[in-house]
């Protein structure tokens, strides 16, 4: 009996080519796009899940910051028996030796480079493809580097036992001990290269593996089994409360355990948390991949709605067939098995076809997405495709089955082919709800573009254009600023010249004071006096640093209007900031300016004057030959640090940055609106060639008394247009809606214009004309002759 219903089926499916390509069409678009948005949702879910201990791996935090005390770790593996074992990362002693390592008079600046301890292999389950990961990670001078750090580097099959030169002030020597995998892109901890702790201190970088009062590493545990979290993380509170009461009061830094409670945070949550800060976590958008999920969901019911729509249109159309089966014998039961069979079948086929182009597509779609490596097709994604064949092709089938299957036999013979009703309110209902999709999606586009281009173009309060930043290499930094200073400023060219610790738009300095009783965090940056006149801050009250002061040097600091309303004091000039080795003394308050991304509002900014303490070079260019000006500058560099490239980069650049996820969500909801508008093409063509055949009879009659083209054109199109009317009424709320929720995550937000909904209900309504009217042409054209001896 099954190989029998298989049989029919097939030969009803090749009867009906046109609505079966436009079926298959129709379902595999919907079913690929699903297929590559859940490759992307389930490898942004399972970051770090990759783990065997995941669950037991916990993130540490003073507050909301990630930076954390040398010995915390020591102690915390000491005194609490719950912790089995601890590790932590650390980038910013080696960046204050150099960014650079040469091999064989090659040099090539690094990036993502950390120290660790032998717990960090202990913990994560990072893939060791050569060499001795345990004498690597212990031993001092010995290197550990990704495959394709390695391939970077050393061009070579086999790296393990090359040495390269660590550059700085002193040159060291640094031996690959081991090579591992390149690191998944669902992993938070992202680096190029690891060297041991043993090796930092080597370098004689050991002042803060001992110090409390400098919180520099990202620490992490792995608790015992069994442990109940939130007991021990208060646990750990009170103690550590205790410790720095009675051990470090002098020795503590601002970021002390009353202040900013030590917190433990989940490893498989850190990637999705926007709270913590000053870490260097690879972060994901938990929003786009809800966001992308809705839309692939959407995509997909548009399809299964053409499926439906075209489904129930042909029921009647299959009467006389139907009525023949119920004369000969057939049961209902047989009937609405082999309607199910058949749009099983359909489902199956254009499932098959799905996992084809999926299986073709996903590199290509990873890359758009910016995953690193690229995705992969998961196999968590046949428990996705077995069912989804299955309802697809039930949902489809059941109502046109049970509607003829249940009727008289001679009820359905009597009905006239192709001119069945059947299921004329669900097909108006499911053809307003691609309508409203289409337009609630097209919108969203437009809207998305309209606020990524608003804070592109968005006055900051400080000039961001024509500045050229670098960070100084140690042959410069340990000695030779001034002279840099003074080679720079003989280029015409460059207008301003000054030294910073951090960058706008990248400021990682948290400082944390008690002021009246209350924890207040805010920003700091530590700068020379040429800073302020370079970005041209704003005085509302106070002075600048003044270079003539000697008092004034490592002694005062500018804050911003945010931080005056944030300390809540009637004088701030009473204040002292808390700066390494002292204290500052606030002597001016600057006009607010955007120094972070503007998802969010201004927030509270310490400028302390620390001249010595500048790790980037800042320099304002004039208009003109700017790769001739970067030549100049790039020569005195070379002369003043040899082997040490001059890595440059865009003030306004360094901002953009910050707005990847936000281009990269616009790319995909653009990208996947226009899918949704192909998907609502093909399912409208469908219709209107079933709407348009269903009235030949009629057209031909019209013609023959007389009606004109036009007039027949509007009969066909007019439903068209009145289902479009009301999906815009149900649309532009929804659209509104949905966009103001994204907008929350900004502080700074573009309006949204009503012409905006109205050019999506244009395109909409547009799109359906075009699509309709083709075939209603033909209709229109057709020789009444013809028509008339259609039926």
């Amino acid at each position: 009996m099954f190989k029998y219903f298989i049989k029919i089926s097939v030969r009803s499916i090749l009867k009906n080519k046109v609505n079966t390509a436009l079926n298959v069409a129709s379902l595999t678009i919907g079913i690929t796009i699903t297929l590559l948005i859940a490759s992307f949702a389930i490898n942004e879910l399972d970051t770090d899940k990759f783990h065997s201990k995941n669950e037991r791996i916990y993130k540490l935090s003073y507050g909301n910051s990630s930076l954390t005390p040398g010995p915390l770790n020591g102690f915390l593996k000491s005194q609490f028996p719950e912790i089995e074992q601890t590790t932590h990362l650390e980038t910013r002693q080696l960046n204050l030796f150099s960014p650079v390592v040469q091999y064989k008079n090659n040099s090539y600046e690094i990036d993502q480079y950390y120290s660790a301890d032998p717990g960090f292999f202990e913990i994560f389950d990072f893939e060791v493809v050569q060499g001795d990961i345990r004498s690597a990670i212990e031993s001092p001078f010995s290197m550990i580097l990704t495959e394709s750090e390695a391939s970077r580097i050393f061009n070579l099959t086999n790296p393990i036992g090359e040495s390269v030169s660590w550059k700085g002030m002193k040159d060291f020597t640094f031996t690959v001990k081991a090579i591992v995998k390149d690191l998944p892109s669902n992993s938070s901890i992202q680096f190029d290269g690891l060297v041991s702790d043993a090796s930092i201190i080597g370098m004689g970088g050991s002042r803060y593996a001992e110090n409390w009062g400098h919180t520099v590493y990202e620490s992490y545990l792995l608790l015992k089994p069994n442990v109940v979290v939130a007991d021990f993380e208060e646990k750990l509170q009170e103690n550590l409360i205790a410790h720095y009461a009675s051990e470090l009061s002098d020795k503590a830094s601002a970021n002390d355990a009353e202040l900013n409670p030590l917190s433990l945070h989940k490893l498989t949550e850190v990637y999705f948390d926007k709270n913590l800060t000053n870490d260097s976590t690879n972060r994901g958008n938990l929003m786009l991949v809800n966001i992308l999920l809705l839309i692939g969901g959407i995509i997909l019911l548009l399809s299964v709605i053409n499926y439906i729509n075209l489904t129930t249109a042909q029921a009647g159309s299959r009467s006389k067939e139907i009525g023949v089966q119920k004369l000969i014998g057939s049961n209902q039961r047989n009937l609405v098995f082999q309607y199910l069979s058949e749009t099983t079948v359909i489902s199956f086929f254009a499932v098959v076809i799905a996992t084809v182009f999926t299986l073709l597509l996903i590199e290509e779609f990873g890359q758009f997405m910016n995953v690193n490596g690229g995705l992969k097709f998961h196999p968590k994604m046949f428990l996705i495709l077995i069912p989804t064949t299955l309802i697809i092709g039930f949902v489809a089938g059941i109502y046109p089955a049970l509607h003829l299957a249940s009727k008289k036999a001679l009820e359905i013979i009597k009905m006239k082919t192709g001119k069945n009703n059947s299921g004329g309110n669900l097909r108006r209902s499911l053809i307003i709800f691609q309508f409203s999709a289409t337009i609630v999606l097209i919108a969203a586009t437009f809207l998305i573009f309209k606020q990524i281009n608003y804070i592109k173009d968005k006055e900051l309060g400080i000039p961001d254009d024509q500045i050229v930043y670098a960070k100084l290499p140690f042959p410069i930094l340990a000695g030779k600023k001034d002279i840099f200073r003074e080679r720079l400023q003989t280029i015409p060219e460059i207008e301003e010249v000054a030294f910073s610790s951090n960058i706008f738009g990248d400021i990682e300095g948290l400082n944390s004071q008690e002021i009246d009783g209350k924890t207040l965090n805010f920003a700091t940056t530590w700068v020379d006096a040429e800073f302020i006149k370079l970005y041209n801050f704003e005085l509302t009250e106070g002075r600048f640093f003044q270079k003539e002061l000697q008092t004034d040097v490592n002694a005062t600091a500018l804050l911003n209007e945010a931080a005056v309303r944030e300390f809540q004091v009637e004088d701030p000039f009473k204040l002292n900031i808390r700066i390494p080795g002292g204290n500052a003394k606030v002597v001016g308050i600057v006009k607010d300016f955007n120094y972070k991304s503007l998802h969010n509002a201004i927030e509270p900014l310490a400028i302390i004057y620390l001249p010595r303490q500048g790790q980037f070079v800042n320099l304002k260019i004039a208009g003109g030959n700017l790769t001739e000006t970067l030549d100049k500058i790039s020569t005195i560099w070379n002369e003043l640090a040899p082997g040490f490239p001059f890595g440059y980069n865009f003030l306004d650049q360094n901002f953009e940055k910050l707005y990847t996820k936000d281009v990269q969500m616009a790319k995909a909801v653009s990208l996947f609106s226009l899918i949704a508008i192909a998907i609502a093409v093909l399912g409208i063509l469908g219709l209107s060639i079933f709407l348009a055949d269903t009235r030949t009879k009629e057209i031909g009659i019209r013609k023959v008394n007389g009606a004109k083209i036009s007039e027949i054109l509007s009969m066909l199109n007019k439903d068209f247009i009145k289902w479009v009317a009301i999906a815009f009424v149900i649309a532009c709320p929804i659209a509104w809606y949905a966009v103001s929720k994204w907008l929350e995550n900004f502080a700074y937000k573009t309006t949204l214009s009503w012409w905006i909904f109205a050019l999506a209900g244009v395109l909409a309504l547009g799109i359906a004309l075009l699509t309709v009217s083709w075939q209603s042409w033909r209709a229109a054209t057709r020789n009444p002759v013809e028509a008339l001896r259609y039926e």
